[in-house]
C-alpha cells in the first residue's frame, strides 16, 4: 500500500513539472512607437491604440471573441520575408481587433450584431505586441467584371506612422562646448568669408 502512494506521488510531481507554464501575454511597451497613426481623414492617437490593444490582450488572454456576424480577436495570416526560408518567404499569425475613431473602446457584447465588422483595426501578434494600424478595404480582383459576380478580396493597406522627431543626446558637458566651440568657429569663418567677398567688390 505504501508503495502505491509512492507511485502516486512521483506521478504527480512527473506532471506538475514536466510542462512549463506559459506566462499570459501582456502588451509590450516599445520606445520608437508611433505617436499616432494616420488613417487618410482619421488620426488615433498612443493613448487610443493602447487601449484598444489592451482589450484585444484581454480577450486573446481569455481565450473569448467579440459577439456577432465577424468576431475578434480576428486571426489572420500574413506573408512575410524570411532569409531562412528556402523559398525567401514565410507566413506569421497575426490578430486584427477593431479601433473606434470616436475614441470608445470595441467591447465584447454589443446590439449592433449584424454590424460588427469595423474600417479601421489594429494588428498584433500572439503575444501581444501592436504592430500598426490597419484599413479593412474590399477590392475588386476582376478586372473584367463589371458590376455583378465580381472577384473581390479584403487586404489590409497600414496607415501612416507618424512619430516623434528625435532631439540630439549630450552624454556630457564636453560634448555640448565642442559643439558650442565649433558652431562659433564656424559662424567666424563666415564672417571673415563675407567681408572678403564685401572687399572683392569694392
Amino acid at each position: 500500500m505504501r508503495s502505491f502512494y509512492l507511485i502516486l506521488i512521483a506521478t504527480f510531481i512527473s506532471l506538475t513539472y514536466s510542462h512549463k507554464r506559459i506566462a499570459p501575454s501582456i502588451p509590450r511597451a516599445n520606445k520608437d512607437e508611433p505617436i499616432k497613426f494616420e488613417c487618410r481623414t482619421t488620426t488615433y492617437h498612443k493613448k487610443q491604440v493602447n487601449a484598444a490593444v489592451k482589450q484585444a490582450c484581454d480577450l486573446l488572454n481569455r481565450n473569448k471573441k467579440t459577439m456577432g456576424f465577424i468576431r475578434y480577436p480576428k486571426s489572420y495570416t500574413t506573408s512575410v520575408a524570411d532569409p531562412r526560408s528556402s523559398t525567401g518567404r514565410s507566413y506569421k499569425d497575426n490578430f486584427l481587433y477593431p479601433i473606434l475613431p470616436n475614441g470608445k473602446i470595441y467591447r465584447r457584447w454589443s446590439f449592433r450584431f449584424w454590424r460588427r465588422s469595423e474600417s479601421h483595426l489594429i494588428k498584433m501578434d500572439a503575444y501581444c505586441k501592436h504592430s500598426a494600424v490597419v484599413m479593412r478595404t474590399v477590392v475588386n480582383t476582376d478586372l473584367g467584371c463589371r458590376k455583378f459576380r465580381c472577384k473581390k478580396t479584403i487586404i489590409y493597406p497600414a496607415c501612416i506612422a507618424v512619430y516623434k522627431a528625435k532631439e540630439p543626446v549630450y552624454s556630457d558637458e564636453s560634448d555640448l562646448e565642442e559643439s558650442d566651440a565649433s558652431s562659433n568657429e564656424q559662424s567666424d569663418d563666415e564672417q571673415d568669408y563675407s567681408t572678403g567677398e564685401e572687399s572683392d567688390i569694392e
